[in-house]
């Protein structure tokens, strides 16, 4: 399989770029991710005893999927 090259740089180029709050880049990041088909509806970004990470933004059922990626929407982050 071909890695893709930049894409980490890209998006956090993007993201990095267009500022705004952590709440506003998460949106951003949420909405790039959905149009490559992901699903993270299930999910919010927040700060747990001092660390940042993803939390349940809902209830969530034994063996239910909590974020759903396919590989186009995946990010390679080892060196070319």
């Amino acid at each position: 399989r071909e890695k893709p090259t930049g894409t980490l740089r890209m998006a956090t180029a993007d993201l990095q770029e267009a500022g705004g709050s952590k709440e506003e880049r998460w949106q951003r990041f949420s909405h790039w991710m959905a149009a490559r088909g992901a699903n993270m509806e299930k999910v919010r970004i927040a700060n747990v005893n001092g660390m940042r990470g993803l939390v349940a933004a809902q209830d969530i059922a034994e063996n239910e999927s909590i974020v759903e990626i396919p590989l186009g929407a995946s990010i390679d982050i080892t060196d070319p």
